[in-house]
């Protein structure tokens, strides 16, 4: 676990009555333990790193996610698991666009962090057939340059599963190929 984590007797006693409140969408009883735990909302509740907006994100609660971002601060929305995953990598591995939107409402750079295969949340929603999650994340995305983290890989990366999944819409494959040759 990381170092801000929770161990002992506090993961047996609050952490997995507050994953499990989060897993079952059940807000009034997760407030009730974070309220109790302010620092809580930015600590590692799972051996996979996950925060409490991880596990919300994963059951693809919406009112939970929404409660939370209320009480977070913008960059607790960065944190990673011990794979690397944001809460928006796992919005767009889920498909879930409207999870996607929340997020990257609250905090644009999350477009920009990859996972620890350096996968970025649009290759992400990609991979996963994720149609509308792709074109959302696409849409917001600044630019797929070098300086917000992208490489020749991860373009051609994105590139290659759009064409796999079949997901060129307008003007998607044809900017990315742009890039590519422009970039190569």
């Amino acid at each position: 676990m990381s170092k801000n984590s929770v161990g002992g007797e506090d993961y047996t006693n609050i952490c997995i009555p507050l994953y499990t409140a989060l897993i079952k969408g059940n807000w009034k009883s997760a407030n009730l333990i974070l309220s109790k735990q302010e620092k809580l909302v930015r600590c590692s509740i799972t051996e996979n790193c996950e925060t409490a907006l991880h596990i919300a994100v994963s059951a693809q609660n919406t009112k939970c996610v929404e409660e939370l971002l209320k009480i977070m601060k913008k960059e607790d929305l960065e944190l990673q698991n011990n794979h690397g995953n944001t809460v928006l990598c796992l919005a767009a591995a889920a498909g879930n666009r409207t999870l996607a939107e929340m997020l990257v409402n609250a905090n644009k750079k999350l477009l920009k962090i990859p996972n620890i295969n350096n996968m970025m949340p649009l290759y992400i929603a990609a991979l996963f057939r994720n149609h509308d999650t792709v074109e959302y994340l696409y849409d917001n995305f600044p630019k797929m340059v070098d300086k917000h983290g992208w490489t020749d890989d991860t373009r051609r990366w994105v590139l290659l599963e759009c064409i796999n999944t079949d997901f060129c819409g307008k003007y998607i494959c044809w900017w990315l190929l742009r890039i590519l040759l422009f970039f190569s």
